[in-house]
């Protein structure tokens, strides 16, 4: 019998949400709007990032593609600085390995973006 664990990664495996936040921020930064809190960007997020951006701008839709496309950038740069794995994962992900579960791991992330997060802090079992 084959055994397989799918986890999500953003909020399961790995607490993302203060490096989302502080490159949306910064761009937010430089169009001059108002910044989103951590609870706020819970909110926004979960749907991929234009669903996020779409969320946050609100009002200022016309700076979509631009604020859109700044995130993006910044936080490709930037996606490791507070990231962190849950408690507790590192060994439940070792354990399964041990036992020749196979593993995998489904997000609305791109497929580069979720190996330059998981390689720092999970690469020995990617």
């Amino acid at each position: 019998m084959k055994k397989l664990v799918i986890f999500d990664l953003d909020g399961t495996l790995l607490n993302t949400i203060e490096d989302i936040t502080d490159s949306f921020n910064l761009v937010m930064d430089e169009y001059q709007l108002r910044r989103a809190s951590i609870d706020e960007m819970k909110y926004f997020v979960g749907s991929g990032i234009k669903v996020m951006v779409e969320r946050a701008l609100k009002d200022n839709i016309n700076l979509f593609v631009k604020v859109f496309d700044d995130f993006k950038l910044h936080y490709s740069t930037n996606n490791t600085n507070k990231t962190s794995l849950y408690s507790g994962v590192y060994e439940t992900v070792k354990k399964l390995h041990s036992m020749n579960i196979k593993m995998a791991i489904v997000s609305n992330k791109y497929h580069q973006g979720v190996l330059d997060i998981c390689k720092p802090l999970l690469g020995e079992f990617i």
